[in-house]
């Protein structure tokens, strides 16, 4: 008899104290870390489409626009606005990878979001943390996220609460309670979040991108 499992996820990790990094997502979850701290204020507008074959289209293109915050409220400070993008990614005839519209996909298809930021604000922005979500009915490809000095990569296995790099580890229980530590497959993941290595000036763009397959 196959026995039940019980999955235990890493620990959880807050959203941390104030004058800490500065969580800016596309994903519900992560909404109380946007706002909650000075000087930024997000709004999230998400639009997905249907083809009329009613395969669910994967397109998912979030908008984060900076909301306007009075001066007594929070005062001047480091302001992002940027959107999040999906393109599909499809092969020519010369074996050359392009982007095209992503209106459609079917199973298989690969698409790529591209996340972008610019700080429209008046101050710099230091320890800034983006958060991109793994869409429902896609899995995340494997090394395709953008991973540099100036964008550590994490990843989430947890819905967005705890974000560990690679290789993500957890704790499976089984019936008589023994743990067993396994590695977490890129189909597990739900979010990444890169922490922004450098300070975000006044007027420069961030951007970091990756990829998933449609189930």
């Amino acid at each position: 008899m196959r026995q039940r499992e019980k999955v235990r996820p890493p620990p959880s990790r807050p959203c941390g104290p104030a004058g800490g990094p500065k969580f800016i997502s596309p994903d519900p979850p992560w909404r109380d870390c946007a706002t909650s701290r000075p000087g930024i204020e997000a709004l999230w507008r998400e639009t997905r489409r249907r083809d009329e074959s009613m395969r669910t289209s994967l397109v998912a293109v979030f908008l984060i626009v900076c909301a306007v915050v009075p001066a007594s409220a929070y005062g001047k400070g480091p302001t992002l606005a940027g959107t999040m993008e999906a393109r599909k990614i499809v092969v020519d005839g010369e074996n050359r990878e392009i982007a095209v519209s992503a209106d459609k996909v079917y199973p298989s298809d690969r698409l790529e979001y591209t996340l972008r930021y610019t700080n429209v604000g008046d101050a710099p922005a230091a320890g800034v943390s983006l958060v991109g979500p793994i869409p429902a009915g896609t899995e995340y490809l494997e090394k395709t996220a953008t991973e540099n000095r100036a964008a550590r990569a994490r990843y989430s296995i947890d819905g967005g609460t705890s974000f560990h790099e690679a290789p993500v580890h957890y704790t499976v229980v089984n019936e008589q309670g023994v743990e067993e530590r396994r590695v977490a497959t890129p189909d597990m993941y739900t979010h990444i979040m890169w922490d922004i290595a450098h300070v975000l000036e006044v007027g420069k763009e961030v951007s970091v991108s990756y990829r998933v397959r449609v189930k």
